[in-house]
Protein backbone atom coordinates (compact mmCIF):
# COMPACT_ATOMS: atom_id res chain seq x y z
CA UNK A 1 0.00 0.00 0.00
CA UNK A 2 1.13 3.53 -0.63
CA UNK A 3 1.04 6.61 1.08
CA UNK A 4 -2.44 7.84 -0.43
CA UNK A 5 -3.78 4.41 0.56
CA UNK A 6 -2.62 4.73 4.27
CA UNK A 7 -4.05 7.87 4.15
CA UNK A 8 -7.15 6.74 3.30
CA UNK A 9 -7.76 3.88 5.62
CA UNK A 10 -6.42 6.40 8.86
CA UNK A 11 -9.54 8.31 7.75
CA UNK A 12 -11.94 6.10 7.55
CA UNK A 13 -10.43 4.29 10.60
CA UNK A 14 -10.75 7.96 12.53
CA UNK A 15 -14.85 8.75 11.23
CA UNK A 16 -15.56 4.84 12.42
CA UNK A 17 -13.86 6.18 15.64
CA UNK A 18 -16.41 9.18 16.22
CA UNK A 19 -18.90 6.79 14.90
CA UNK A 20 -18.65 4.30 17.74
CA UNK A 21 -17.91 6.89 20.46
CA UNK A 22 -21.29 8.75 19.26
CA UNK A 23 -23.40 5.03 19.11
CA UNK A 24 -22.20 2.96 22.17
CA UNK A 25 -22.62 4.95 25.30
CA UNK A 26 -26.81 4.98 24.35
CA UNK A 27 -27.36 1.63 23.10
CA UNK A 28 -28.65 0.26 26.60
CA UNK A 29 -30.99 3.18 26.74
CA UNK A 30 -32.83 2.31 23.75
CA UNK A 31 -35.24 0.02 25.33
CA UNK A 32 -36.13 2.01 28.30
CA UNK A 33 -39.95 2.85 28.42
CA UNK A 34 -41.61 6.83 27.45
CA UNK A 35 -40.69 9.46 29.62
CA UNK A 36 -41.46 13.21 29.89
CA UNK A 37 -43.66 14.46 26.92
CA UNK A 38 -42.99 11.19 24.38
CA UNK A 39 -46.21 9.91 24.35
CA UNK A 40 -48.07 13.76 23.71
CA UNK A 41 -45.64 14.58 21.49
CA UNK A 42 -46.89 11.43 19.09
CA UNK A 43 -50.23 11.25 19.63
CA UNK A 44 -50.38 14.77 18.98
CA UNK A 45 -48.64 14.64 15.36
CA UNK A 46 -50.21 11.36 14.38
CA UNK A 47 -53.74 13.74 15.30
CA UNK A 48 -52.35 16.81 13.03
CA UNK A 49 -50.66 14.56 10.28
CA UNK A 50 -47.20 15.45 9.08
CA UNK A 51 -47.14 18.12 7.68
CA UNK A 52 -49.19 20.32 9.49
CA UNK A 53 -47.04 22.48 11.43
CA UNK A 54 -45.44 24.25 8.34
CA UNK A 55 -47.72 26.60 7.93
CA UNK A 56 -48.19 27.51 11.81
CA UNK A 57 -47.15 27.52 15.30
CA UNK A 58 -45.69 23.50 16.27
CA UNK A 59 -48.79 21.79 17.03
CA UNK A 60 -50.67 24.43 16.94
CA UNK A 61 -50.08 26.13 20.02
CA UNK A 62 -50.88 29.99 20.56
CA UNK A 63 -48.83 31.08 23.45
CA UNK A 64 -45.55 29.04 22.76
CA UNK A 65 -44.77 30.02 19.18
CA UNK A 66 -42.30 27.35 17.58
CA UNK A 67 -42.04 26.98 14.32
CA UNK A 68 -40.56 23.49 14.36
CA UNK A 69 -42.36 21.93 11.43
CA UNK A 70 -38.81 19.54 9.68
CA UNK A 71 -39.15 17.73 13.37
CA UNK A 72 -42.95 17.50 13.42
CA UNK A 73 -42.85 16.04 10.30
CA UNK A 74 -40.39 13.84 10.59
CA UNK A 75 -41.89 12.49 13.84
CA UNK A 76 -45.51 11.58 12.00
CA UNK A 77 -43.79 9.84 9.08
CA UNK A 78 -40.96 7.63 10.99
CA UNK A 79 -44.55 6.79 13.43
CA UNK A 80 -45.95 5.81 10.39
CA UNK A 81 -43.61 3.89 8.83
CA UNK A 82 -42.19 1.83 12.24
CA UNK A 83 -44.66 2.53 15.02
CA UNK A 84 -44.70 4.36 18.05
CA UNK A 85 -42.15 1.65 19.42
CA UNK A 86 -38.99 3.60 21.74
CA UNK A 87 -36.57 1.51 19.96
CA UNK A 88 -36.83 2.80 16.24
CA UNK A 89 -37.33 5.96 17.08
CA UNK A 90 -34.48 6.44 19.33
CA UNK A 91 -32.39 4.93 16.94
CA UNK A 92 -33.22 7.38 14.50
CA UNK A 93 -32.20 10.22 16.81
CA UNK A 94 -29.37 8.28 17.61
CA UNK A 95 -28.34 8.28 13.85
CA UNK A 96 -28.80 11.85 13.98
CA UNK A 97 -26.24 11.97 17.44
CA UNK A 98 -23.55 10.30 15.01
CA UNK A 99 -24.50 12.23 12.14
CA UNK A 100 -23.49 15.34 13.76
CA UNK A 101 -20.32 13.71 15.09
CA UNK A 102 -19.58 12.93 12.03
CA UNK A 103 -20.03 16.34 10.29
CA UNK A 104 -17.76 17.88 12.92
CA UNK A 105 -14.78 15.55 12.03
CA UNK A 106 -15.58 16.40 8.57
CA UNK A 107 -15.81 20.46 9.15
CA UNK A 108 -12.61 20.15 11.31
CA UNK A 109 -11.11 18.78 8.45
CA UNK A 110 -12.54 21.44 5.68
CA UNK A 111 -10.85 24.21 8.03
CA UNK A 112 -7.51 22.85 8.21
CA UNK A 113 -7.61 20.56 11.02
CA UNK A 114 -5.34 17.52 10.64
CA UNK A 115 -6.83 14.13 11.34
CA UNK A 116 -6.09 13.94 14.78
CA UNK A 117 -7.51 17.26 15.80
CA UNK A 118 -10.24 16.42 13.66
CA UNK A 119 -10.75 13.22 15.74
CA UNK A 120 -11.08 14.87 18.45
CA UNK A 121 -13.40 17.39 18.12
CA UNK A 122 -15.48 14.68 16.53
CA UNK A 123 -15.06 12.76 19.56
CA UNK A 124 -16.03 15.63 21.70
CA UNK A 125 -19.17 15.92 20.07
CA UNK A 126 -19.97 11.93 20.13
CA UNK A 127 -19.21 11.89 23.70
CA UNK A 128 -20.97 15.18 24.70
CA UNK A 129 -22.56 14.86 28.43
CA UNK A 130 -26.14 15.57 27.04
CA UNK A 131 -25.60 13.48 24.47
CA UNK A 132 -27.92 10.76 25.70
CA UNK A 133 -30.55 13.30 26.45
CA UNK A 134 -30.97 13.84 22.96
CA UNK A 135 -30.51 11.00 21.72
CA UNK A 136 -32.86 9.14 24.52
CA UNK A 137 -35.49 11.51 24.61
CA UNK A 138 -37.79 11.94 22.03
CA UNK A 139 -37.95 16.06 22.31
CA UNK A 140 -34.21 15.94 21.83
CA UNK A 141 -34.58 15.28 18.20
CA UNK A 142 -35.19 19.24 17.87
CA UNK A 143 -31.49 20.31 18.51
CA UNK A 144 -30.38 17.09 16.72
CA UNK A 145 -32.21 18.17 13.31
CA UNK A 146 -30.94 21.56 14.05
CA UNK A 147 -27.64 20.77 14.61
CA UNK A 148 -26.93 18.25 12.06
CA UNK A 149 -28.60 21.02 9.09
CA UNK A 150 -26.32 23.71 10.61
CA UNK A 151 -23.08 21.61 10.28
CA UNK A 152 -24.09 20.32 6.80
CA UNK A 153 -24.55 23.91 5.89
CA UNK A 154 -21.39 25.27 7.30
CA UNK A 155 -19.74 21.50 5.56
CA UNK A 156 -21.50 22.54 2.21
CA UNK A 157 -20.49 26.13 2.06
CA UNK A 158 -16.59 25.60 3.45
CA UNK A 159 -16.80 22.76 0.32
CA UNK A 160 -17.59 25.83 -1.92
CA UNK A 161 -21.36 24.78 -2.17
CA UNK A 162 -23.50 27.83 -1.63
CA UNK A 163 -26.94 26.35 -3.00
CA UNK A 164 -26.81 23.26 -0.64
CA UNK A 165 -25.45 25.50 2.61
CA UNK A 166 -28.74 27.40 1.86
CA UNK A 167 -31.24 24.53 2.02
CA UNK A 168 -29.43 23.18 4.64
CA UNK A 169 -29.42 26.25 6.25
CA UNK A 170 -33.46 26.63 5.90
CA UNK A 171 -33.43 23.08 7.29
CA UNK A 172 -31.94 23.63 10.36
CA UNK A 173 -34.19 26.64 10.85
CA UNK A 174 -37.47 24.48 10.15
CA UNK A 175 -36.31 22.23 13.08
CA UNK A 176 -35.37 24.88 15.68
CA UNK A 177 -35.04 28.98 16.23
CA UNK A 178 -31.31 28.36 16.66
CA UNK A 179 -31.31 27.72 13.46
CA UNK A 180 -31.68 31.10 12.31
CA UNK A 181 -27.95 32.13 13.76
CA UNK A 182 -26.51 29.75 10.65
CA UNK A 183 -26.30 33.45 8.75
CA UNK A 184 -23.37 34.09 11.84
CA UNK A 185 -21.97 30.41 11.57
CA UNK A 186 -21.38 31.01 7.46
Amino acid sequence: MGEPADNARAGRLAVLGVLLLALLPSLGTLGAPWFAEDAAILAQVRADGPWADWGRSQYGLVKVLFWRPLVSTSWALQEAWTGIAPVPLRLFNLGLHALASVLVFACARRLGAGRSGAFLAGAWIALFPEQGGTSTWLAGRTDLLCAVFLLASLHAALGGAPVRSALCAFLACAAKEFGFLAPLWI
